[in-house]
């Protein structure tokens, strides 16, 4: 609103003309810049100060587009803060964004882990770090925690009973149980108690067919090498016999390359001779075929008794204490006899015989 320049009266700047006087208005009349009254556009000087105006500033067109221009000039002053706004909202979402979907992977990641663990406490570890992880995984979660505390109850009554059978069994059952060593420790201990309980080779070897790296392997190998020690092998008693029957069926043969591949280089003694040599073997074999002699037969009885004796690393000697029969038989069928012996018998760790003993029974005392 503005006072018609010509009549005084309050009128827009924008009406053709004032409906007071008559007189044009829009376009027509233009505002003092020096002191904002309202003139007549066909003056160079305002009436009211008398100054000239080398600014026009408001016709009425005018001074719509200073509004204008102050609006602009306001909006475009605001313009850098709100595109800030804008950005710094958008840097936020896309922020808030990926936050978001870096955890939920992160839930995703633990929670398959946790699913396959068997370990209590990185389930109870998912519960309390992923509060806000989907009900899905958190009831799986608890679900699976549930089964491994009833398995860790299962458990400990299986512990209690110490049964082999039962820890066997519960391994068995869960083979990837978190009790898998402790379960194997007592197994090893329960198989080493029944092997000393039997005290025999072939526990002792079960034991460390079992248990390769067990806590008693070594004690077991070293079980063995002591009954090894003492105890005579089904294959060594076959080489001791097998070697004393060789000997005395040369005799018989009269074999004499025969009967010296069963002898020791180094014989300590034969028949009462220390030390004696090839010859003084041949020797006595050969007097036993004295004149008339046409066979001679020894039989040797399945009465041995064995022993064994340690005599470096792995190395045994042998003594074998044996009866045999020796049939003698002459041309003259008269003077054939039949003679019994106690024999005994050294074997070196070589297989050969270092020493041998042969004594004849005289009576039935003597046979035993």
């Amino acid at each position: 609103m503005i006072e018609c320049p010509e009549c005084g009266q309050k009128i827009s700047d924008k009406a053709p003309t004032c409906p007071n006087c008559g007189v044009e208005i829009a376009g027509k009349v233009v505002r003092c810049k020096h002191c904002g009254g309202v003139y007549l556009s066909e003056y160079e000087k305002c009436p009211n100060c008398n100054k000239q105006q080398n600014n026009i500033q408001a016709t009425s067109d005018n001074i719509g587009k200073q509004r204008q221009g102050n609006t602009k000039k306001k909006k475009n002053s605001l313009q850098p803060y709100i595109i800030t706004i804008i950005v710094a909202l958008m840097i936020a979402a896309a922020g808030l964004y990926i936050y978001k979907s870096k955890r939920s992977e992160k839930e995703q990641q633990a929670y398959e882990m946790a699913m396959k663990s068997t370990d209590p406490i990185l389930l109870r570890n998912f519960l309390n770090n992923f509060s806000d992880a989907s009900q899905e995984h958190i009831d799986s979660i608890q679900a699976r925690l549930d089964m491994l505390n009833m398995i860790d109850e299962e458990w400990e009554n299986v512990k209690a009973t110490q049964s082999k059978i039962a820890l066997q069994d519960y391994l068995a059952k869960y083979p990837s149980t978190n009790h898998k060593a402790e379960i194997e420790n007592l197994l090893d201990s329960i198989d080493w108690q029944q092997a000393l309980k039997s005290n025999n080779n072939d526990m002792y070897q079960q034991y460390i067919n079992d248990h390769p790296y067990g806590k008693y392997a070594e004690d077991a190998r070293e079980k063995i090498n002591q009954l090894k020690a003492k105890t005579i092998q089904p294959e060594e008693r076959q080489m001791v016999v097998g070697l004393v029957r060789k000997f005395f069926l040369s005799v018989n043969k009269r074999d004499e390359a025969g009967m010296m591949s069963t002898l020791s280089p180094q014989m300590t003694s034969f028949i009462g001779m220390l030390n004696p040599s090839e010859a003084d073997v041949k020797r006595w074999m050969n007097r036993l075929y004295k004149e008339g002699v046409t066979e001679i037969i020894w039989r040797l009885n399945n009465d041995y008794s064995l022993n064994k004796r340690e005599v470096g690393d792995n190395a045994y000697e042998y003594t074998a204490v044996f009866s045999a029969t020796e049939d003698i038989k002459y041309s003259d069928e008269a003077k054939s006899a039949t003679e019994h012996y106690k024999i005994k018998a050294t074997i070196t760790p070589d297989g050969e015989l270092s020493a041998m003993s042969i004594n004849k029974i005289l009576n039935s005392q003597d046979k035993e």
